[in-house]
């Protein structure tokens, strides 16, 4: 029976105790120590070996020496210490045994605590502290306190836990969280050097309400719940295998290999600006948000499924190029659809490959979506819109077993879509520079709607053409751009839509400036194409099309009859007229003379040849006030094949000394 002693020692033997005890040192080596009464040792405590056994709790009290607990086991047995603690050999915790630790505990040299049945506690003010080599825990573990692991150290926590405190790796350290479940409350935060989740059984996993901030994650086998708050924030991330599920966050800054496994959950993962992709295997996010902040790249013949379970979200903001043979995503059959969206300044490429590559998510575009030189099929099997970016093909095919839907931004390229198109809102705009896009279905302008058309020479390759194999409903707009200085010449005609049938009309049609302001690109239709042919205005509506913007049309005031924009003191009907430019100030070209001795005068002018909407009316007066159509005799002779030479000549013979003429042109 023991109930106060100075020094205790034990070397060998067996000993029963079961009465509490205060102690003023304890040592012991080996033996075996029985019994349900605790202890309090109050000096030093220097236990290297043997067993401790019974359900009780020895305490140690030292303020001021350095205790020593190694190459001990515990059976039923706890120890609490509040004093400092270092252990350099193996602690065996078996029936619930167990250590708490209330001051500083250090792991030294490699320790190893032993027994599925046994628990080691950091508590509030309690600080373990892992020096170099690798040690491992495989009872429960709790660290409500801070948890240090040193550089060149590894800790491997085997046994499970739950944790409110924090865990601190300094850089070229290793945390291991394997084998069994782990819950991280909040506050209990992880920083600094390479978390390791190396291996999991069936439904553990490690559960994270605080914050992981460190160097580098190792996905093993185990799944990492982010919960709601929690985070997780890495330099470098390995996922190998195993799945990341929850609703909090994750933020990758540097390298990130997913290889297999899974992310899930409503949170969302980032791979910031600073991040590389080295790989992307077999992986799966289901439900996730995942942004892709940073360029990355997906080498051929690798294979990624983003899974459409709840509704996951794939975010491109900067280059993501997937070359070669790839099927990017996947949707699981009966769940909402997955969602691929390229964000404004995001590129989505696919650059070569032989086969068909499936896309099997909804796809909208605000930045760009580019398919180079594929000679394999990319297919689209859900929606594909694109709202304010743009889609190009370069030499490349596409398939939409929905229709492509613009509903802003443009879509451009030379290849064959199979599928519909439908151009609510945005432009068209076959070839990259000039060439042909090609629809084995077909296409549909609406009334917002735009058809782009460069002219870059007048044989095949060098205007752009538009090849339906279905029907071309056509509204919106027609805009016509020159490149490399193009200038047709008159007559010039280019077929610029081809289609089994054409339904419509566009609603109005744009061009650059003419070379002269009396030519325009006349839009001619037929049951199976659209033709602009570069011709002389011979109707106001003509001239006004190849003088203004739409927009400008639709104001009466720049664009009506009566207008003068340029502010020359001529009318646009009577610039129209004369040929003139309504945009530049302009010298009015009528001349007056009087010949064969005053006896005749004679007023000689321009006039758009082809015109049929123009009459000219000539008047006179003596006072200014009242007049009369006077009966001109009228010349015309052609300046070229656009401009005819007017000459009306009056007879002044029998007239008052005073006659004032007046010339007028009227639209008929």
């Amino acid at each position: 029976m023991l109930t106060s002693l100075g020094l205790f020692r034990l070397l060998a033997g067996t000993f029963e105790n079961n009465a509490a005890a205060t102690l003023e040192a304890m040592e012991m080596e080996a033996g075996i120590w029985n019994g349900s009464a605790g202890a309090t040792v109050g000096g030093k405590a220097d236990i290297t070996g043997g067993t401790i056994n019974g359900a009780r709790i020895i305490t140690l009290n030292n303020a001021t020496e350095l205790c020593t607990i190694e190459g001990l086991s515990l059976s039923e047995a706890q120890i609490a210490s509040s004093a400092a603690v270092q252990t350099r050999a193996n602690i065996n915790l078996n029936d619930g045994g167990s250590l708490s630790a209330e001051a500083a505990w250090t792991f030294d040299q490699g320790v190893d605590v032993l027994g599925a049945t046994g628990s080691f506690s950091v508590q509030g003010t309690g600080q373990l502290t892992v020096k170099p080599g690798q040690s491992r825990v495989t009872s429960v573990f709790n660290n409500d306190g801070l948890t240090t692991v040193q550089d060149g150290a590894t800790l491997e926590l085997e046994g499970g836990g739950e944790h409110d405190g924090d865990f601190m790796i300094d850089a070229g350290g290793v945390l291991e969280l394997a084998r069994k479940a782990m819950l991280f409350n909040s506050g209990a935060d992880i920083t600094g050097g390479k978390l390791s989740l190396p291996a999991g059984n069936s439904n553990q996993k490690v559960k994270v309400h605080s914050t992981f901030n460190v160097n580098e994650l190792d996905m093993g086998s185990h799944e990492l719940e982010l919960a709601a708050g929690g985070a997780l924030i890495a330099n470098t991330l390995i996922h190998s295998t195993g799945e990341i599920t929850g609703a909090g966050m994750a933020t990758i800054n540097g390298t990130a290999t997913l290889k297999n496994g899974s992310w899930s959950g409503t949170g969302t993962t980032t791979f910031n600006e600073t991040t590389t992709l080295l790989e992307i295997g077999d992986m799966t996010f289901d439900q996730r948000t995942i942004d892709f902040r940073g360029p990355t790249a997906i080498s051929p013949g690798s294979f990624a499924n983003l899974r459409g379970g709840r509704g996951a979200k794939l975010n491109i903001h900067d280059t993501f190029t997937v070359s070669g043979n790839t099927d990017f995503i996947a949707t699981w059959t009966g769940l909402p659809a997955a969602e691929l969206n390229i964000k404004s300044g995001g590129t989505f490429e696919r650059t070569g490959g032989t086969s068909t590559s499936d896309i099997t998510a909804d796809v909208t575009v605000e930045g760009t979506l580019r398919l180079s030189n594929t000679q394999g099929l990319t297919r689209f099997s859900r929606k594909l819109q694109i709202t304010t970016g743009a889609i190009e093909l370069q030499d490349s095919d596409i398939s939409v077993n929905q229709s492509l839907d613009l509903l802003g931004g443009v879509l451009r390229g030379a290849g064959v879509i199979h599928g519909d198109v439908d151009c609510n809102a945005g432009s068209v705009s076959p070839g990259i520079g000039t060439g042909q896009l090609m629809l084995n279905g077909s296409a549909t302008f609406a009334s917002g709607g735009n058809l782009d058309i460069d002219l870059e020479g007048t044989t095949a390759g060098q205007f752009d053409v538009l090849d339906v194999s279905g029907t071309a409903n056509i509204g919106g707009t027609l805009r016509i751009n020159r490149l490399n200085q193009f200038q047709p010449t008159l007559g010039d005609s280019f077929a610029i839509v081809t289609a089994t049938a054409v339904n419509g009309q566009f609603d109005s049609a744009e061009a650059p400036t003419p070379d002269k302001p009396y030519r325009f690109y006349k839009i001619a239709y037929s049951s199976a194409s659209v033709t602009a042919t570069y011709q002389t205005a011979t109707q106001y509506s003509e001239w006004t099309q190849a003088n203004f913007t739409a927009a400008e049309m639709a104001n009466a005031s720049i664009s009506g009859p009566g207008a003068d924009p340029d502010g020359d003191g001529l009318t646009n009907f009577v610039e129209y007229a004369l040929g003139l430019d309504p945009r530049t100030q302009s010298t009015s070209p009528i001349s007056f003379e009087l010949i064969e001795n005053g006896t005749k005068a004679t007023i000689t002018f321009p006039l758009l040849a082809g015109a049929t909407d123009i009459g000219i009316r000539l008047d006179q007066s003596t006072d200014l006030q009242q007049w009369t159509p006077a009966s001109p005799a009228q010349t015309m002779s052609a300046i070229d094949s656009e401009l005819n030479q007017v000459t009306l000549t009056v007879d002044l013979t029998g007239n008052p000394n005073e006659l004032f003429l007046r010339l007028g042109f009227e639209r008929e």
